[in-house]
């Protein structure tokens, strides 16, 4: 076992491949005992943690953070500090239900991967931005990067551009930074199928092979959606909503799935209906 725990980022021997957590703060050294004990499952490639303080894991590699700003700056700013040629960044909350290792293999002509994120965050600030509304933003949660040439510039221009944004317009999320990075670098990049790092939201996702991943703080809840996607017959696209939970393809629902479906829906409307009702009432007493 390589054990450079005491050692700078910068005198740590290079390894090909491996898996990088960057937590600061009690919360999330909580959330990844229980994503690191998940990735150790399923993988046998090193893996490395940056904390500000040490976890006892018994990681391959750890990073000490230095003056840590306990934000999403953590991530930005320490990301470029692999000990591995090849990484993937996990954030805390990302449970694993599959050995993902081939996902290295997805950076052939690429520096960068990453999953589509379902909503734009810059919002309107895109205009200010000069950014095309057609260019993506990626989710910041799952990024598969070569430590290149073109992945420390983009690395430079996004510590900048955070500083910037949340400077201008208070903005502390990481990822708005990182769609305008990945925009004014051009760096060469791809996007991950959603099966690799699947997000449950309100916006739908489908998927058709088995899931590799759920990001949700929930670890319970991202357990009870892995494991449903994951038990129904590869190609039999299903997707989640919320309220309705994991969902298979109508056409091939069994009769007993079709009856549980029918059912969920017919309260997820009841309350829907309810809640509107009741929404509107304030509003007309508020206006009396």
């Amino acid at each position: 076992m390589l054990t450079p725990t005491s050692l700078a980022p910068s005198s740590m021997t290079p390894q090909t491949r491996g898996y990088y957590f960057i937590v600061t703060g009690k919360h999330y050294h909580d959330e990844l005992r229980l994503s690191f004990a998940l990735l150790r499952q399923h993988t046998t490639l090193p893996i490395c943690i940056a904390s500000e303080v040490p976890l006892g894991l018994g990681c391959e590699f750890e990073v000490r953070i230095i003056d840590p700003h306990f934000s999403y700056f953590d991530k930005v700013h320490y990301l470029g500090n692999t000990p591995f040629d090849e990484t993937v960044y996990l954030d805390s909350d990302v449970s694993l239900f599959h050995c993902m290792d081939e996902v290295f293999d997805g950076l052939c002509g690429a520096d960068l991967l990453a999953s589509h994120e379902a909503s734009l965050g810059l919002g309107p600030l895109s205009k200010l931005a000069n950014i095309p509304p057609s260019f993506p933003e990626l989710s910041s949660g799952m990024i598969v990067y070569r430590k290149s040439d073109a992945f420390q510039k983009l690395m430079s221009c996004w510590v900048d551009e955070y500083r910037l944004l949340l400077k201008t317009h208070g903005i502390k999320e990481d990822q708005p930074s990182f769609r305008r990075a990945l925009f004014l670098t051009n760096i060469k990049f791809s996007v991950l199928p959603p099966e690799y790092h699947y997000i449950p939201a309100s916006f739908t996702r489908v998927v058709g092979e088995k899931v590799f991943s759920v990001h949700n703080h929930d670890f319970s809840r991202a357990r009870t959606i892995g494991l449903a996607f994951n038990t129904r017959a590869l190609g039999d696209y299903s997707g989640y909503v919320d309220g309705l939970g994991v969902f298979r393809n109508p056409w091939a629902m069994t009769f007993r799935e079709v009856v549980a479906f029918t059912s969920q829906t017919a309260r997820l409307l009841t309350f829907l209906l309810f809640r509107s009702a009741y929404i509107a009432s304030k509003r007309l007493w508020k206006h009396r």
